[in-house]
């Protein structure tokens, strides 16, 4: 009786098995799956062990900026302006929930190649140029990822890294990042470089008049250097290069026999730091001087100096 009954049932499954759809995916069709899901990734978003992969697409969701910008180059030319559209670098920053309000950034290209920016940077506190090349001031654009160019999200480059407003500035060309893949935040700053310092004026083994180099002296006789008349007439002059900051990004001070004595400020016209050291006084000082970058990274120089001033400030 139980034999009878399951031939018939097995026959049924047997006839309605042609009946119903295969579906099957191969080990290959499953790896090209994979495959065209990753290349649809055009930008990683990595802080500590945390990593966000974003299409496009998923870019375009954002809040786009649409603004104006230019690039110039260190040979003085020209790019640009452009009209660009993308995402605020500070609100692809916010994706993550523990970042903190100061952080860092270093944009990397698809071929490795890295640049690293400052929380200033980020908030567009650069130094911005007319169409001549001349300094305008620094701030007053918006750091963006331009996800088109001129209306084209297929442009030469994309996606770069591009400072805009609504007029039409220029900024710095080293700080264009290009085919960026991948954008690293740190915490405060991944700067840990400090600043170098070179003197330029006083001058080591000369004697100074009102900070005018005249003529050698014989060195270590009472200091580095001789200064009559204080540094009025030519002040303390300074070069600071750094890794990551342009000038807006420095700070220095100079100070004599750690007494301060003023801020020194940077002069684009020669492209030093200057600041004034006068007022009455005789003896040899160390004259100091310390710089900080933006990433609070500070170098410090220093020089002894004969110094005999006798006219007041």
């Amino acid at each position: 009786m139980c034999r009878k009954t399951i031939l018939p049932i097995t026959l049924m499954f047997m006839m309605l098995v042609p009946l119903v759809p295969a579906t099957t995916m191969t080990y290959d069709s499953f790896d090209t799956l994979q495959t065209e899901t990753l290349s649809n990734t055009i930008l990683t978003l990595t802080y500590n062990d945390e990593h966000k992969e974003y299409s496009l697409e998923d870019l375009l969701a954002f809040d786009q900026i649409t603004g104006n910008g230019g690039r110039i180059k260190s040979s003085g030319s020209v790019s640009g302006p452009y009209t660009y559209t993308g995402v605020l670098i500070s609100s692809l920053a916010n994706e993550f929930s523990t970042m903190p309000s100061h952080y860092s950034m270093v944009a990397i290209a698809d071929d490795g190649y890295t640049i690293t920016y400052t929380s200033d940077e980020i908030a567009g506190e650069t130094m911005v140029y007319d169409s001549e090349g001349n300094e305008l001031g620094v701030g007053g654009v918006s750091m963006i990822l331009a996800t088109s160019e001129d209306g084209d999200t297929d442009y030469s480059g994309a996606y770069r890294i591009v400072f805009v407003n609504d007029n039409e500035p220029i900024t710095d060309a080293s700080l264009w990042a290009k085919y960026v893949i991948e954008l690293e935040f740190f915490e405060g700053s991944s700067d840990t470089t400090a600043p170098e310092i070179t003197i330029v004026n006083p001058v080591e083994g000369y004697f100074h008049f009102s900070g005018i180099p005249l003529f050698e002296t014989s060195t270590d006789l009472i200091g580095d250097t001789m200064g009559f008349g204080g540094f009025r007439v030519r002040p303390v002059q300074i070069e600071i290069t750094d890794d990551v900051d342009g000038p807006e990004g420095i700070t220095a001070t100079l100070y004599a026999d750690d007494i301060k004595e003023r801020d020194m400020a940077y002069n684009s016209e020669n492209e030093l730091f200057e600041g004034k050291w006068i007022g009455p006084a005789l003896g040899t000082f160390t004259m100091k001087i310390v710089a900080e970058d933006s990433s609070g990274n500070i170098a410090e120089a220093s020089m002894t100096v004969w110094y005999f001033c006798f006219v007041p400030e």
